[in-house]
C-alpha cells in the first residue's frame, strides 16, 4: 500500500504565491546572473534554483529583490528581464522608468 502522494508546488520568487513548477519557470545563478533553465520541467541545470511565474509583475518583483533573496546573495537579474522581453512578457522601458501615473 502506498499512500497518496500529492503533487509537487513551488513558491515564486516574484508574488509568493504557491503553484506547480509548470506554470513556472526555474532561475538559477551562474557567476553571480540569473540564468533561465529552458529544459522541460526546469531541472536541466545544476544547483539551486528558484521559480518564477512568466508574468511581468512576478519578473519584475523577481528582479528587484525577490532572486536575490531566494539565493542570499546579490544577483544580477538583467538575463532574467531580457529573456523575458524576448517572449514579449515584459517591456523594459516599464523596469527602467517605473510604472507611470496617469
Amino acid at each position: 500500500m502506498n499512500p497518496a502522494r500529492s503533487a509537487p508546488e513551488r513558491t515564486c520568487v516574484g508574488c509568493r504565491k504557491v503553484a506547480a513548477p509548470g506554470a513556472m519557470v526555474r532561475v538559477c545563478v551562474e557567476q553571480g546572473r540569473a540564468v533561465v533553465d529552458e529544459a522541460p520541467g526546469g531541472r536541466k541545470r545544476h544547483g539551486r534554483g528558484a521559480w518564477v511565474h512568466p508574468t511581468a509583475g512576478c519578473l519584475h518583483n523577481a528582479a528587484k529583490g525577490g532572486l536575490s533573496r531566494s539565493f542570499r546573495a546579490p544577483v544580477d537579474a538583467g538575463p532574467l528581464i531580457a529573456w523575458g522581453h524576448e517572449r514579449g512578457i515584459v517591456r523594459i522601458s516599464s523596469l527602467v522608468t517605473g510604472p507611470q501615473k496617469s
